[in-house]
Parts: structure tokens; C-alpha cells; sequence
């Protein structure tokens, strides 16, 4: 989601964000193989805003199963 509809105490980040010129980020959980234990999180950004970060969540997903971890994915809700 844009960032730059956060309040300060909602995205902590805020300033280093305007300063990057952040629009977007996402943090997803990073798992073990097992899938119940999360080991990492890890924040996606970008500069320009966009609606969804799927292509990004589906190569993440593929890099992540190479070495054996894994995260969940909450299902989106499609918009017609």
C-alpha cells in the first residue's frame, strides 16, 4: 500500500520513506520449511505506487522455496 497515506505512528519509517521517495511496501513473513516457525520478515518497497505486489509475492515465493523456506500468503480480494 501507498505509504504516503500512513500517519507517522502507523508507518514509523515515514521520513526516511519521503526522503526515498517510498510509495509502496509490504512486509511478509518468512517460515521454515515446517511452516510454523517464522524466522525473518522481509519488507518489499518501491518507488512508484501500485495496487498489488502479486508478481513480486510470486517470485519471492519461488526464491524462498529454493532454499527451503516458505511464507503465507493472505488471499486478496478481487475487484471487479
Amino acid at each position: 500500500s501507498n505509504v504516503m497515506y500512513y500517519k507517522t505512528v502507523e508507518y514509523l519509517r515515514m521520513k526516511h520513506a519521503l526522503d526515498n521517495e517510498v510509495r509502496g511496501s509490504i512486509a511478509i513473513p518468512v517460515l521454515e520449511a515446517s511452516g510454523t516457525s517464522c524466522c525473518a520478515v522481509l519488507e518489499l518497497v518501491t518507488c512508484r505506487e501500485k495496487p498489488n505486489f502479486d508478481l513480486e509475492m510470486d517470485s519471492v515465493c519461488r526464491a524462498l522455496q529454493a532454499v527451503n523456506l516458505q511464507t503465507s500468503t493472505i488471499p486478496r480480494r478481487q475487484y471487479l
